[in-house]
């Protein structure tokens, strides 16, 4: 009896380090992925941003859905669309990034004013 108990407690200790471990692996290889589609924005390789901001996006990532709005609104490797920006700002917003809330309040009141 104490064997099994034994080897449950080790079992379930394993699941959580290593369930730790795989959290930060993502974490690390999405700032990482992060980093890299920022350069490449700096460097206007739009095409490689966009895939990689685009990616990170669609996993939730408020900091690279707020670089895709950036992208939709200015027009760099996309073409030009003032809805698209606002999307992935709303979503970056609703996640409580303040510059995502601020462009998308001025886009509010830009579409207000047209």
């Amino acid at each position: 009896m104490k064997f099994t108990k034994k080897l449950l407690i080790t079992a379930l200790l394993s699941f959580a380090v290593l369930g730790t471990a795989r959290v930060a692996y993502v974490a690390y290889v999405q700032k990482t992925q992060f980093q890299q589609a920022f350069d490449a924005a700096k460097k206007k390789d739009f095409a490689t941003a966009l895939k990689l901001w685009q990616s990170l996006a669609e996993q939730g990532d408020a900091n690279s859905q707020y670089n895709l709005g950036l992208m939709y609104s200015r027009g760099e490797g996309v073409k030009q669309d003032d809805a698209e920006a606002m999307k992935w700002w709303r979503k970056a917003a609703e996640q409580g990034l303040s510059i995502a809330q601020y462009n998308l309040g001025v886009g509010y009141i830009v579409a207000e004013q047209a």
